[in-house]
């Protein structure tokens, strides 16, 4: 398995660890940088972590690195099919604009906050 990268983008891996010690892979990212957007190209998450908040942690990451990039703008690329609307729901949650072509947008002045129990580590 090869994963070429372009200059310009991100891939992100997200672990958790829990009261119980689990540390394990929940998600991944890849983000585009392109002039003063950045686009989440893929984002795929364990339905058992979706709903208790990690979204938010890793929206939020997303959002401090677009702001340090100067990016205005967050796009979200997404296919609507019904396995997916979760993905579609967490993006509205937190404040993104349904766009006409499916994707979802928002200006990075908007902001997403980390939660106050995120920790990095």
């Amino acid at each position: 398995f090869n994963l070429v990268l372009a200059q310009g983008s991100d891939v992100r891996t997200v672990r958790i660890q829990d009261k119980l010690g689990s540390d394990e892979v929940i998600a991944a990212l890849v983000i585009r940088y392109e002039g003063n957007t950045a686009i989440i190209e893929n984002f795929v998450m364990s339905c058992r972590v979706l709903g208790r908040g990690v979204e938010t942690a890793i929206l939020a990451d997303v959002f401090a690195r677009s702001v340090s990039k100067g990016c205005l703008t967050v796009e979200a690329l997404i296919v609507k099919t019904e396995r997916n609307q979760p993905c579609q729901d967490v993006y509205l949650r937190h404040g993104f604009i349904a766009q006409a072509n499916g994707n979802f947008s928002l200006e990075t002045a908007k902001s997403v906050e980390f939660p106050k129990w995120f920790e990095y580590f």
